[in-house]
C-alpha cells in the first residue's frame, strides 16, 4: 500500500472521529480504542492497532468536555499516533509522546474553527430562518458538519501521515537510548494519571470497598482484567438482588400495616 493510500485512509478514519456526534450521533466512534482498532485494520496491522487503542484509552479516560468546551482530541490523537507506530515502527512510548501534543494542538485548532468558521455560517442560518427556507437550514447544517469534520479530521490526519511519517522514522532513529529509557518510564505512569483523573471525578466513600478489593484480585491475586471483571458482576448481581429483597420484604411490611 501505498503512502497516499494510507494517508487517505487514516484521514478517513479521522473525518469518522469529527463527524462522530456531529453527523452521526453519539456512538463514541471517537474514542481511542475504536480509532486505534480502524487504524490498524485500514493499515493492514489489526492487533497492533487494538494495542495502541487500548493504551490511548487508558491514558485519557479522565478527560472529558464539559459542555462546549472544548477539550483535548484524544480521538484524532489517538488516530495520528497509531498511524505513526504502525507506518513507522515505533514503540508504544513514542506513539503515546507524539499523540499527546497533537491532542493539545487540535484542542486550539477546533477552537480556532469554532471562533471563525461557525459564526459566519451560523449569520446565514439566521437569514435563511427570516426567509422560512427550511430546506436551506437543513444544507447548511449537513454542510457545516462536514466542513468541520473535513478541517478537524480529514486534513490533519492526512498531511501527518503524508508528510510526517518519514520525519518521525527519522527522528525516532535518533532517539538516544537514555532517552527512550525515560519516555519507558514516563509512559508506564500515563495510564495511572487518567485512572487517577476518573477516580477523582466518581470515586465515593461508599466505593472504596471494591476498589480495594479489586486492587487485592488484581495485584496480590494476579488475576486479570477478565476475572476483576466478572467476579465485580457478580457481587453487583448479589447486591442487586439482596436490595431487591430488603425492598420487597418492605413493601410487605407496609402493605400488612395497612391491613
Amino acid at each position: 500500500m501505498g503512502l497516499f493510500m494510507q494517508a487517505v485512509l487514516v484521514g478517513i478514519v479521522g473525518f469518522i472521529s469529527q463527524a462522530d456526534s456531529k453527523l452521526l450521533g453519539e456512538w463514541r466512534l471517537s474514542q481511542p480504542i475504536v480509532m486505534g482498532a480502524l487504524v490498524g485494520l485500514l493499515l493492514g496491522d489489526l492487533k497492533t492497532g487494538v494495542i495502541l487503542g487500548a493504551e490511548f484509552q487508558l491514558v485519557w479516560m479522565g478527560i472529558m468536555g464539559i459542555g462546549a468546551t472544548p477539550s483535548m482530541d484524544v480521538g484524532i490523537g489517538s488516530t495520528i499516533g497509531t498511524a505513526f507506530a504502525i507506518t513507522s515502527g515505533a514503540s508504544l512510548e513514542v506513539a503515546l509522546t507524539l499523540a499527546l501534543p497533537v491532542a493539545l494542538l487540535m484542542q486550539y485548532a477546533n477552537v480556532l474553527v469554532r471562533a471563525t468558521i461557525t459564526p459566519a455560517l451560523m449569520h446565514v442560518g439566521d437569514a435563511c430562518i427570516e426567509k422560512g427556507n427550511d430546506k436551506a437550514i437543513l444544507t447548511l447544517q449537513m454542510v457545516g458538519m462536514l466542513v468541520f469534520s473535513i478541517l478537524l479530521g480529514f486534513i490533519p490526519c492526512f498531511l501527518a501521515v503524508y508528510f510526517g511519517s518519514a520525519a518521525v522514522e527519522s527522528m525516532v532513529n535518533a532517539i538516544p537510548a537514555v532517552v527512550m529509557n525515560g519516555l519507558t518510564g514516563i509512559s508506564k505512569l500515563f495510564p495511572a494519571y487518567g485512572f487517577a483523573l476518573l477516580l477523582h471525578v466518581t470515586l465515593d466513600a461508599s466505593l472504596v470497598p471494591y476498589l480495594i478489593l479489586g486492587f487485592v484480585l488484581a495485584a496480590y491475586l494476579n488475576l486479570n482484567a477478565l476475572a476483576v471483571s466478572l467476579i465485580a458482576t457478580a457481587v453487583a448481581l448479589v447486591i442487586y438482588q439482596i436490595k431487591r429483597s430488603q425492598s420487597a420484604a418492605q413493601s410487605a411490611m407496609s402493605e400488612e400495616e395497612t391491613l
